[in-house]
């Protein structure tokens, strides 16, 4: 093992050597010394009224204008429950949309919420907590964010109008 060590360090110096001495020098570099090309007996040096008048450039002609692109629009209309799909189809029918018309369906959650509206401050809130709080209710949140409802009681959010209709008519 430590032979072949010494036998890659000694091709590798040899290597080394015959690249750095013996290999052709490049083929794209500069064949002559610097000096040796400039050749300073074939300068002449003039003065700028000796200059020749630069010819004039024309300009060319304006390339004529394209013509606008038809306006494009992309519109969307409206979330509609998958029974009425089939009527809203008909309804773009004589559009003649073809390929450019596309559904989405998505599922979205809708939520019903009950609260007492906003009271103007943590006070007003705080006590018609403490009226709830007398007629027995314990369900109850205060809505404390910087929004609209600021300071709004929250008797809860329900999935369906039925639910949140029981809820109003229990609070009742």
């Amino acid at each position: 093992m430590r032979t072949l060590f010494f036998l890659l360090v000694l091709a590798n110096l040899a290597f080394f050597a015959w690249w750095r001495f013996a290999a052709a020098p490049d083929a794209g570099g500069d064949p002559l010394p610097i000096g040796r090309q400039i050749e300073p007996e074939k300068l002449k040096i003039i003065s700028p009224n000796d200059l020749p008048a630069a010819p004039v450039a024309q300009k060319p002609a304006p390339p004529p204008p394209a013509p606008a692109p038809p306006p494009v629009a992309c519109l969307e209309w409206g979330s509609f429950p998958l029974a009425d799909a089939g009527r809203v189809e008909k309804a773009l029918e004589p559009l003649a949309l073809g390929s450019r018309l596309t559904q989405r369906r998505s599922e979205e959650t809708t939520s019903w919420w009950v609260f007492i509206r906003p009271q103007g401050s943590r006070q007003g809130a705080l006590k018609k907590t403490a009226e709830l709080r007398a007629l027995g209710v314990r369900d109850y949140f205060i809505v404390q964010d910087d929004s609209d409802h600021r300071w709004a009681v929250s008797l809860g959010v329900f999935r369906s109008v039925e639910a949140a209709q029981a809820r109003l008519a229990a609070l009742r």
